[in-house]
């Protein structure tokens, strides 16, 4: 799985269902960098509608639907933390400092804001992951519903550790993406509590827009991390 010619914006977030019940042969989760939220974990293996993984395998069909799920690791989290994203992070600030006036209490927040999430390691997501297919597979009342009533029984057909070197353009993206609206309201909070705001009011668009995308663009390019972001691939298959 090294250097995947073409990796698709991650998606993890859903209230709703895709496709009708059981109907989808085949289907796939993809994250290849942190989530900075516990959110997403805490939902992931819940039976709530917030849920995008039981979403998913609602969605399977019972005569052999597979679903992959491809999700990093705390070992990959810790590898996208020290290799790709400190090395890069680190002079950004201090450009945005100098050039935009940005405060040190203000940078602080911002960079506390890209820092990886708490991640499980491949054995607990593997773990937790089991323990979700005995549930759907119990047929209680609640689960049932969940299921929209139809049957069937899941299980972990495979599960490996692989490591994916990701373009410097592509995870920069999807960072600027998956932080935008934190940042968005972590300067609306420095303002309110009566920080500085930076000079002009120039900040918020150098982080919501093309500058710092930009700017972080030109410093992951330069950055040469030694591995790849060790990632879980596990697939589900339900039968009847």
């Amino acid at each position: 799985m090294d250097d995947p010619a073409d990796l698709p914006t991650p998606r993890i977030a859903s209230d709703r269902l895709l496709s009708p019940p059981g109907t989808v042969d085949v289907s796939i989760i993809e994250r290849y960098i942190p989530s900075s939220t516990l959110n997403e974990i805490n939902d992931m293996f819940s039976l709530s509608d917030q849920s995008v993984l039981v979403d998913r395998l609602v969605e399977l069909s019972p005569n052999g639907g597979c679903l992959t799920i491809i999700y990093p690791t705390k070992t990959g989290g810790q590898i996208f933390q020290q290799q790709y994203l400190d090395p890069i992070m680190e002079p950004t600030l201090r450009y945005m400092m100098t050039m935009f006036d940005l405060s040190a209490d203000l940078a602080k927040i911002v960079s506390e804001l890209t820092a990886v999430g708490r991640s499980l390691d491949f054995d607990d997501f593997s773990t937790h992951l089991e323990a979700l297919c005995e549930t759907l597979s119990e047929g209680n009342a609640s689960v049932q519903a969940r299921l929209h009533n139809i049957p069937g029984m899941f299980r972990i057909i495979s599960a490996e550790k692989h490591q994916v070197k990701i373009p410097s353009e592509i995870w920069s993206k999807w960072l600027l993406q998956q932080e935008k609206s934190r940042l968005q309201e972590a300067l609306r909070l420095y303002r309110t509590s009566g920080g500085r705001p930076p000079r002009d009011g120039v900040f918020q668009q150098f982080v919501l827009h093309a500058e710092m995308v930009k700017k972080l663009g030109e410093k992951a390019c330069a950055a040469k991390p030694d591995q790849g972001i060790e990632v879980g691939v596990y697939v589900i298959k339900r039968g009847a």
